[in-house]
């Protein structure tokens, strides 16, 4: 099992919303942002997994429980990590 949060913003000389110099977030093929920044709510998840699957693998079933209603956003997800440990 395992959760994590994360907390912090993005500063105005780093927003794309708000300064016209900044990078730009990449958008897609209808002109909505496919990447968001966080705001005054933290980024929490989430997940159960099973690991060591031939001493390589680990496969968690991810539970997003915030940012649920940015665009293209899933609440549920399935993340998979490769690890060489001898």
């Amino acid at each position: 099992m395992s959760f994590k949060a994360l907390y912090g913003g993005l500063r105005n000389e780093n927003n794309p919303a708000v300064n016209n110099s900044a990078m730009q977030f990449v958008l897609n093929q209808d002109g909505v942002p496919i990447t968001n920044s966080l705001s005054r709510d933290p980024y929490i998840e989430g997940s159960v997994g099973v690991g060591n699957i031939f001493k390589l693998l680990r496969v968690d079933l991810v539970k997003r429980f915030t940012y649920l209603d940015n665009p293209m956003v899933s609440e549920w997800g399935i993340r998979a990590r490769v690890k060489f440990d001898f």
